[in-house]
Order: C-alpha cells, then sequence, then structure tokens
C-alpha cells in the first residue's frame, strides 16, 4: 500500500488541531509539580477530546467506548515516547478504519514522558482491530519520523491544518 497515496484517506483538516483543547492543570497552591493523580486525570481528558474529534468527524462508532479503549492502552503504558512527543494510539471495536489525528499544545503539556519533557505534539491513531499490516506499518514510520530531528520543529510551525499535513505526508 503506497502511504504518501491514501495518508488522505486516514488524515483531514477537521483531524488536526493546532492548539490542544484540554485545559492544564495548575499544581495545587504551595507544591511546584502537579501531583501524578492530576497527571493522569489530564491525559484521560485529552484522550477523550482525541476520541470526541474522531467522533465528530463521523468515522468512529460509540465515543464513550472509543475514550474507554484509549484510556485502556494508555494505562499500559504511557505513549508519551520523549523529545515532546505523544502518540496515542489504539486498535478499538468503535473505529470504522484507520484514522490518524494531530494535536498541537505549543506550550507544552505534562504526559509523563520518559525524558521527562512536556509533550507539544501529539500523534494520535486508532484503527480496526485486524488491519495489522497497515497498523504496524505506520507505527513504525511515526516513530523513525519522530525520532529524527526535522520532522517536529516543521509539524509544531506549520500555520495551519493543510500545511500541517503537507509536512507530514513530506516525512511519511
Amino acid at each position: 500500500m503506497n502511504l504518501a497515496v491514501n495518508l488522505h484517506r486516514l488524515i483531514s483538516p477537521e483531524l488536526v488541531r493546532l492548539q490542544l483543547e484540554t485545559p492544564v492543570p495548575e499544581p495545587v497552591e504551595g507544591e511546584e509539580a502537579l501531583r501524578p493523580a492530576a497527571i493522569r486525570d489530564f491525559k484521560e481528558d485529552v484522550l477523550g477530546e482525541i476520541a470526541e474529534m474522531f467522533a465528530s468527524a463521523g468515522r468512529v462508532g460509540h465515543v464513550g467506548k472509543l475514550h474507554r479503549d484509549l484510556i485502556n492502552r494508555e494505562r499500559r503504558a504511557s505513549t508519551a515516547v520523549g523529545r515532546g512527543v505523544a502518540f496515542p494510539h489504539v486498535r478499538s471495536q468503535q473505529a470504522k478504519e484507520m484514522l490518524l489525528g494531530i494535536l498541537r499544545a505549543p506550550e507544552g503539556v505534562p504526559f509523563e514522558s520518559p525524558d521527562g519533557e512536556p509533550v507539544r505534539l501529539i500523534v494520535a491513531m486508532v484503527a480496526p482491530p485486524g488491519d495489522d499490516r497497515l497498523y504496524l506499518n505506520l507505527v513504525r514510520r511515526f516513530s523513525v519520523m519522530l525520532s529524527g530531528d526535522a520532522a517536529l520543529p516543521e509539524l509544531l510551525a506549520a500555520a495551519d491544518e493543510h500545511e500541517l499535513i503537507r509536512v507530514l505526508e513530506s516525512y511519511l
């Protein structure tokens, strides 16, 4: 499968948010850092924003169940990969088709990243069960793309949704 040709089937401008909408919690008065429970709750809210974004595009089944699937995946292991990136991905019965979504948080948000850095780019992927070849191919391609030095600054600097998708296409 030629990914460049099919990327437009996987992501569209309504699946790109240039600014994360979920409000970032503040530390409890007198504390410098967020408590782990606050970070966990925040991450679950972000995963809800992702589920709602996919649902608003009309391309998933039950949004609450998709949200639960994303949370359960995140609880197994944090999808923050370091270098300011999180990559929540899950196979779910709620996905009518494989979808990609991009959310930016230019100021950085807490996401339990292994390097301790705040996350500024969230690349979300949902797929129906059984689409293993494309799913694993995309996970591998994103891992390579986001471990390099070039793509992240360009994705963060994209002026609009269309430019961000063009940048994504140039690296995948």
